[in-house]
């Protein structure tokens, strides 16, 4: 299973964990991968469809 973070950028998983706090929904919070997308690597944002 891939973590969530590989598939949705950093940009989108901010506006989305802002989102999360917003409604009070303290337990669920989207974390970004901590290391650097491959650039070589086919990566699409799933939300914005972003590369």
């Amino acid at each position: 299973m891939t973590n969530i973070g590989e598939a949705i950028c950093k940009q989108c998983v901010e506006i989305i964990n802002d989102l999360l706090r917003r409604f009070k929904i303290d337990n669920l919070e989207l974390e970004t991968m901590e290391e650097e997308v491959d650039p070589d690597d086919e990566y699409e944002c799933l939300i914005c469809k972003q590369q």
